[in-house]
Parts: structure tokens; sequence; C-alpha cells
């Protein structure tokens, strides 16, 4: 009975054998950085199948990291470079950019634009 078993099922235990034991000892052997991007279907690496620090500025390239890949909240000052973020790079309904100018003597400030243009008004002379 138990003979019988196995010629009906030689392909698969052979099927199963090799599924087991050479696939395995095969892809153990693969020399490192063998299996490159288009090994690799788009979306399959995820954050865990990557070691600490292995994304570094020098692998990304130019403009590929957008607004929308980062998380809100996680770039913070201690993140950023020195000189790295300019008028260009803000937002101005978000930030105030630096007042182009002040007031003369005897004005104030009235109102400072998002651009940083201030708008002055004279103010009452001093009672004597």
């Amino acid at each position: 009975m138990i003979g019988k078993h196995l010629r009906s099922n030689v392909v698969g235990y052979i099927a199963l054998f090799i599924a087991l034991t050479i696939a395995p000892a095969w892809a153990a052997t693969l020399a490192p950085d063998s299996v490159k991007s288009k090994h690799i279907k788009d979306t399959h690496v995820r954050e865990a199948d990557l070691d600490t620090n292995a994304v570094t500025t020098e692998k990304i390239g130019s403009s590929q990291v957008q607004g929308d890949d980062i998380q809100n909240a996680s770039v913070t000052a201690a993140k950023i470079s020195d000189g790295n973020v300019g008028f260009a790079e803000i937002q101005n309904d978000e930030v105030q950019a630096r007042l182009a100018s002040g007031c003369s003597a005897g004005q104030a400030i009235q109102s400072v634009s998002s651009l940083g243009v201030v708008t002055c008004i004279n103010l009452p002379a001093p009672a004597r």
C-alpha cells in the first residue's frame, strides 16, 4: 500500500525535496549585491527590508523625494543644514519673510505683507 502511494506521488516528493533543500541553498550562494533593482517588483521593498542608515543622501536621485513622500513634522530644523532653506522654499502664507524695509522717524509699522513689505503710518505729534 505504501509502495503504491510512493509511486503515485514520486514527482510531488521530488518537487518538495527541491523546494526545501536545493532552492534555499542556491539562494544562500548569491554573491553580495547581486540582486539589482530590475529583479525586484515595484513597491516590494519595505522599510523592514532595509538596514539602518542603508538609504543615504548619495543613494537618492536628484528630485526623487517630494513633499508627499515625507511624513508631517518629520523634518525638523535640526535635520536641515544651514543655508538650505531660503525665500524660494517657504510658503508666504505660512511663514513671514524678513522685513524689506523699516519706517522713518515719526512713523510706526501698520502692517507687513507676506513678502516682508512694510506699510507705515505717521504717528501723532507729541503733546506739548
